[in-house]
C-alpha cells in the first residue's frame, strides 16, 4: 500500500470510537459531546506521547541519522535550498522516498492496534444514555479498522509511489538502481532478418549475483524494449558507493523460430554517473564476442536511484573516483604483466621441452582485454544442481556455440581444476580434474559429463597446466603423459606456482562478467510439454508412414513402458553404466512381459538439448535406427513414441525421445 492510500484510509478513521448518530435536541447531548471532546483530548495526548516514543527507537534514529548529518554538512557548505519552504519540501520529499514515514506510521498504528487490545489501555466506551440511538459499524469499537490495511512488515510492499515501476516489489530502507531498457539501435545482426516474427531478441543485465531479462520483441533493426527492473545496491554512503566499480553486464540474445540462441552482442555499463545526477540516460555499445573490434548496436538504458536521494554527491567527487579506479587497474595489470613475464622466463629456463608444453597464463575475455586464466572461473552454488555429477551433466548439456564458461568446481568443495593439455589427436583440450583427499585423481570431460580414472583408457593426453579460481599451476615434470603425471600441487619440483597474492590482485579488477546466481528450470511445464511433443510426433510418423504407403497404429502400454527406458538412459549419463544395471534389467523384464509370443520388439532412444518437435522428427528420420523402425512392416505392427524432458537449471535441460515398435514377423 503506498503513503498516499495510508493517509486517505487513516484519516477516515475515528480514534476515540464509532461514529455515531445523535439528535441535536436530545437534552444529554451536552453530556455526552462534553464526554466525547474530553476523550478526544485525551486520545490526542496518548496518540503524541507514541509519536514521541516511536521517535526515539534506535533503528529509526539509526536512519535520520544520515540525512541530518547530510543536511547539517550542506548547511555549513551553504549548498541547501535557501528558501524555507524549498528545504523543508526537499526534506519531506527525501524522508518519505526512504520509507521511514511510513516505518513510522506502520509501526506506531500496530502500537495503537495492540494497546486497544489491551483490557488496561482499552478506551471506555461512553456509557448508555437513554433517548439517544446508536449506529455503528461493523467494526468492534476498540480496533479501527484502517489497521487491518497496513501491510505487515513481513511482506515487502509494492512501490506505488512511482506509477512507472509497475509490479515490482521493493524493500523498504534499501537503495536500489531503477534501470529502463527502452530500445536498442543499429542492430547489424539483424539486418538479414529485418521485422521476422519468427525471430525474437531480449537484453539480458547482471548486476553483482543479480540478473534481470527483458522480455522478447521482435527482431528489426531499432527495437524497442520498454522494460525495467530494480537492482539492489549495498546499504553504504554514496561516497563509499562511488568507489565500487562493479558494471552492470549487457548481453542481447536473439531465439530464432527453432529456439536457438544466438548472441548478438555485449557491453557493461558504469552506472556511477548516477550518484551526482541522480537520474541519467547512457547507451551501450554492443561488441561481437569473437571480434570485439565490430559494434553490433546500442542499447539506450535510463538509470536512476531509486528512492530519490535528499543529497547527492558532486561531479568532481564522483569523476574522482572513476579515474582513481583507472589509474589503480592500469597499475595493477603493470605489475602483474611484468610478473609473468619474469615467471614465463624462469619457466623455460627450467628444461628447454617445456617452451612447447601447454601453458597459458592469460586468456581473452568476451570484451578483447587480456585477463589471466583464473578470473575465468568461479565456484557455482545451486540448489538446483545438487552433486559434482549433476554439475557435470549441467555442463555438458551446454552448446557448443555458447561459449560455456568452464571450472565450475568448488561449489561442492572439491580440489577440482581446469587441465589444459592436449587430447590423443595431439590437439589442444580442456577438461576438470578432481583430487580426493588420499591423492585420487578423477577427470571429467565437459562435453559429455562423464568420468574417468587417472589410468583408465581416456582421450587425454598430456598436461600443460591446472588453474582454478584461485591458483595457477604449471607442469615442470619430465614427462607431462597425463596417465602418469602425479598431481602433487604442492611439491615444488614438479609444479611451478604462481603467486596467489598476484592472481587475487588481478581477479579484483577483472572485467568478466560476475558469476549470477543460476535459478530454477524456468521453460514450460516438462510434463505438459512431454505430452504436446508426443502427439505432435505420433501425427508426423503417421504422415510419414503414410507417404510410404503404410497405416499406423499405436500402443499407450508400450509407451508407458518406454519412459522406464528413458529414465535409465538418463541416470546412466549421471551415474554411470553400472550404478544402473538393475533399473536397465527391470525395462528388459517388463518388454518381455507384455510383448505377446512370436512379436518382436524394436526401440531407439535419442538425446536431444532442445524441445523443437520438427527438428527432433527431422533427426530421427535421419537416423538409420530410428527410420528402419518407422518403417517396420509385418502383422499387428504397433508403435509408440515416448518423450521425457529433464530439467537441470535456468533454461537447461535434456529432452529423451524413444521410438518403439513390436511387431510379429510375416
Amino acid at each position: 500500500m503506498s503513503n498516499r492510500t495510508h493517509s486517505s484510509v487513516r484519516k477516515t478513521c475515528d480514534l476515540t470510537g464509532t461514529p455515531m448518530s445523535v439528535s441535536s435536541k436530545s437534552p444529554k447531548l451536552h453530556q455526552q459531546s462534553s464526554y466525547l471532546t474530553s476523550t478526544r483530548s485525551d486520545n490526542i495526548e496518548h496518540l503524541r506521547s507514541l509519536i514521541a516514543s516511536q521517535i526515539r527507537i534506535d533503528d529509526l534514529q539509526a536512519a535520520v541519522a544520515p540525512l541530518a548529518k547530510q543536511e547539517l554538512k550542506n548547511n555549513i557548505n551553504g549548498s541547501i535550498p535557501v528558501s524555507g519552504e524549498e528545504r523543508e519540501a526537499k526534506i519531506r520529499t527525501a524522508l518519505q522516498s526512504s520509507g521511514l514515514i511510513d516505518r513510522l506510521s506502520d509501526q506506531l498504528y500496530g502500537r495503537i492496534q495492540a494497546e486497544s487490545k489491551s483490557p488496561q489501555n482499552s478506551i471506555a466506551e461512553p456509557p448508555p444514555t437513554s433517548g439517544i440511538e446508536t449506529k455503528s459499524t461493523a467494526s468492534t469499537h476498540h480496533v479501527s479498522p484502517c489497521v487491518a490495511d497496513i501491510p505487515s512488515h513481513n511482506v515487502a510492499p509494492s512501490i506505488l509511489e512511482k506509477p512507472s515501476l509497475g509490479s515490482m516489489r521493493a524493500k523498504r530502507g534499501y537503495r536500489y538502481l531503477h534501470i529502463f531498457v527502452e530500445r536498442g539501435r543499429a542492430f547489424i545482426g539483424d539486418q538479414e532478418i529485418e521485422e521476422d516474427p519468427t525471430s525474437l531478441v531480449s537484453i539480458h543485465l547482471s548486476f553483482g549475483n543479480q540478473r534481470f531479462a527483458t522480455p522478447s520483441v521482435m527482431s528489426r533493426m531499432e527495437p524497442h524494449f520498454n522494460a525495467e527492473c530494480l537492482f539492489e545496491l549495498p546499504l553504504k554512503e554514496l561516497n563509499i558507493l562511488a568507489d565500487s566499480p562493479q558494471p552492470i553486464h549487457i548481453v542481447a540474445i536473439r531465439t530464432n523460430a527453432s529456439q536457438k540462441r544466438i548472441v548478438i552482442g555485449v557491453s557493461t555499463l558504469d552506472w556511477r554517473k548516477v550518484l551526482y545526477s541522480g537520474t541519467s540516460t547512457l547507451v551501450a555499445e554492443l561488441k561481437e564476442i569473437s571480434n570485439p573490434e565490430m559494434s553490433t548496436g546500442v542499447i539506450e538504458c535510463r538509470i536512476e536511484l531509486f528512492p530519490a536521494q535528499l543529497y547527492l554527491l558532486s561531479r568532481d567527487e564522483v569523476q574522482f573516483h572513476v579515474q582513481r579506479d583507472l589509474r589503480r587497474n592500469s597499475e595493477a595489470n603493470r605489475l602483474f604483466f611484468l610478473y609473468a613475464k619474469q615467471w614465463w622466463a624462469d619457466f623455460i629456463q627450467i628444461r628447454p621441452g617445456h617452451i612447447d608444453r601447454l601453458v597459458k597464463i592469460f586468456a581473452h575475455s568476451e570484451s578483447g582485454n587480456k585477463e589471466p586464466v583464473t578470473n575465468f572461473v568461479s565456484p557455482l552454488k545451486c540448489r538446483w544442481i545438487e552433486s559434482p555429477r549433476h554439475a557435470a551433466r549441467f555442463v555438458s548439456l551446454i552448446g557448443l556455440n555458447q561459449l560455456p564458461s568452464i571450472g565450475n568446481a568448488g561449489g561442492f568443495s572439491l580440489d577440482a581444476y581446469v587441465v589444459l593439455g592436449t587430447d590423443r589427436n595431439n590437439l589442444a583440450y580442456v577438461w576438470v580434474a578432481t583430487i580426493s583427499s588420499v591423492g585420487n585423481v578423477s577427470f571429467w570431460e565437459s562435453l559429455t559429463g562423464a568420468e574417468f580414472k587417472q589410468a583408465d583408457n581416456h582421450h587425454f593426453r598430456t598436461v600443460g597446466c591446472c588453474f582454478n579460481a584461485e591458483s595457477f599451476y604449471a607442469n615442470i615434470q619430465a614427462s607431462d603423459a597425463a596417465d602418469r603425471i602425479d598431481f602433487t600441487f604442492l611439491d615444488q619440483s614438479k609444479w611451478k606456482e604462481m603467486s596467489k597474492d598476484a592472481l587475487a590482485s588481478m581477479k579484483q579488477i577483472s572485467t568478466v562478467a560476475s558469476l549470477v546466481q543460476i535459478g530454477p528450470y524456468s521453460l514450460n511445464d516438462p510434463h505438459t510439454q512431454e505430452v504436446e511433443m508426443e502427439l505432435t510426433l505420433q501425427q508426423y510418423i503417421s504422415h510419414y508412414r503414410e507417404d510410404h504407403g503404410l497405416t499406423t497404429m499405436w500402443d499407450d502400454d508400450l509407451a508407458h513402458l518406454l519412459g522406464q527406458s528413458l529414465w535409465t538412459c538418463e541416470n546412466q549419463k549421471l551415474i554411470g553404466q553400472t550404478n544402473v544395471g538393475s533399473f536397465s534389467d527391470d525395462f528388459h523384464t517388463g518388454i518381455k512381459r507384455s510383448i505377446p509370443e512370436g512379436h518382436t520388439f524394436k526401440g531407439f532412444p535419442c538425446q536431444f538439448n532442445h524441445c523443437h518437435s520438427t527438428k527432433v522428427f527431422s533427426t530421427l528420420i535421419k537416423t538409420k535406427s530410428c527410420k528402419d523402425i518407422a518403417l517396420t512392416t509385418g502383422d499387428k505392427v504397433r508403435f509408440s513414441v515416448r518423450v521425457k524432458i529433464f530439467p537441470y537449471a535456468d533454461t537447461t535441460m535434456v529432452c529423451w525421445v524413444m521410438l518403439g515398435v513390436r511387431y510379429q514377423s510375416i
